[in-house]
């Protein structure tokens, strides 16, 4: 089944990456950082835009008109910093279909595309529930969104640094912060907690168990799962199998 397309614009480049990075588990997503880029995008297909009020070279709210003049049957979601109230009054005038208080949570984000897409309505409204507190805890979260997401993969401290738009020790701080321990530590916190469940399945080695949560060595996975549990991967799934099979 096709993938719906969203066209995002954001100027932020860490915040329109990040974006991109969690829509895509579902979405194809095109993206423009800026009214101008957005005006070349708005040509190719798409089923729903989010839209943010401040660009560089243009105002989203006129973008937001660009695009119900061109495409009026495509939802618009509008996404702005700014006193809520008023905006939601704007965006309604320029034609949007929903708005968001910026910084929004990635959870709240994917929820709010997928109910405007199924037409739902009362989606004017400002939803705290899921806010974020700062532009800094957003990338934090995509951050760690990111690492839960893609820890199957090669992953390196200078390529989340750059994702963040970030120094490396800034973003080991600003993660430590908010998650209570570095970016590296978690990556190899999720890694283990997939391995924990391949491990029940005899027909995996262990070499491969290792290469499938992400880790190139096979010494060093043993190393952090001993680290984590006490026991070698060998040891752990030979106890939780025979438990298993006592339990039958």
């Amino acid at each position: 089944m096709q993938k719906k397309v969203i066209l995002l614009v954001e100027d932020d480049k860490p915040v329109r990456e990040l974006m991109k990075d969690a829509l895509s588990l579902e979405y194809d997503v095109i993206e423009a950082s800026g009214y101008s880029e957005a005006i070349t995008q708005i040509r190719n297909p798409f089923s729903i835009a989010l839209v943010d009020y401040v660009l560089p070279d243009g105002d989203g709210l006129e973008l937001i008109k660009t695009i119900r003049r061109r495409r009026p049957m495509i939802p618009v979601i509008f996404m702005t910093a700014y006193d809520h109230k008023t905006a939601a009054l704007n965006a309604a005038r320029s034609g949007a279909t929903a708005y968001m208080n910026k910084p929004v949570s990635l959870k709240l984000l994917s929820a709010r595309v997928a109910s405007v897409l199924q037409g739902k309505s009362d989606l004017f409204r400002a939803d705290e529930t899921e806010a974020v507190g700062s532009r800094e805890e957003f990338v934090m979260d995509g951050i760690k969104a990111h690492i839960e997401n893609n820890f199957m993969k090669d992953m390196t401290l200078d390529g989340l640094a750059a994702m963040a738009g970030m120094a490396r020790f800034r973003l080991c701080r600003a993660f430590k912060k908010r998650f209570g321990k570095s970016c590296m530590s978690y990556l190899n916190s999720v890694r283990i907690r997939n391995a924990e469940e391949l491990l029940l399945s005899p027909d995996l080695n262990i070499t491969e168990v290792a290469s499938f949560v992400g880790f190139g060595s096979v010494e060093y996975f043993d190393r952090l799962f001993r680290a984590a549990h006490g026991i070698s991967p060998r040891e752990y799934r030979k106890k939780m199998l025979a438990g298993g099979m006592e339990g039958k």
